[in-house]
């Protein structure tokens, strides 16, 4: 009983540790209004803005929702071939 008492204390911990880290990343994302002009018309968007390296480590992950017609734009300072690792990603990403 004690064992798992102490592992149940060890999870929380862990668990109010990365909330405690991803809170303030989440809370100071930066939002901009975007339109996407095609040749059926115009879309209009909600995307934050993922410019930091801590932002982009972070993307989407531990959302629940995400509101329609929005999402993240990662910025990149020149083309480069990259790769993402949908960790903890809870929300379709389509």
């Amino acid at each position: 009983m004690r064992a798992g008492r102490a592992l149940f204390f060890l999870l929380a911990g862990l668990w109010l540790s990365v909330m405690l880290l991803v809170s303030p990343i989440l809370a100071k994302s930066k939002t901009e209004a975007l339109t996407v002009v095609t040749s059926s018309g115009r879309y209009a968007f909600h995307v934050e803005i993922a410019d930091t390296e801590t932002e982009k480590a972070m993307g989407l992950m531990f959302r629940r929702s995400l509101p329609r017609r929005s999402g993240m734009l990662f910025v990149h300072q020149r083309p480069s071939e990259l790769t993402m690792w949908m960790k903890n990603t809870f929300i379709s990403l389509d």
